[in-house]
């Protein structure tokens, strides 16, 4: 595999629900220490092109699905060039 290795102990612990879903899901951030005045939220399709990019301000943030066509998504949060969190998102 290709990629870049984060330590475990580097990862936020991430949420976000429903997944699967249709217009909105929720994003929920469960560590206390983050700083949210750099953090993005980044979505890319299968092809690994970036197709949504939100800026997080809090420990609940929205995520709207926009034009974002039905199919599997991968994502990740970012926090000054660091990834904390990532996984898979589906939309319906």
């Amino acid at each position: 595999p290709i990629g870049i290795k984060v330590s475990d102990d580097e990862y936020a612990k991430i949420n976000i629900f429903p997944n699967p879903f249709i217009k909105t899901a929720t994003l929920e951030i469960m560590n206390s220490e983050i700083q949210y005045f750099d953090l993005n939220f980044q979505a890319f399709d299968l092809f690994g092109r970036e197709v949504l990019k939100i800026k997080i301000k809090d420990q609940k943030s929205e995520i709207y699905r926009g034009n974002l066509s039905i199919g599997t998504y991968f994502y990740k949060v970012v926090s000054q060039n660091k990834i904390l969190g990532e996984g898979k998102l589906m939309i319906e």
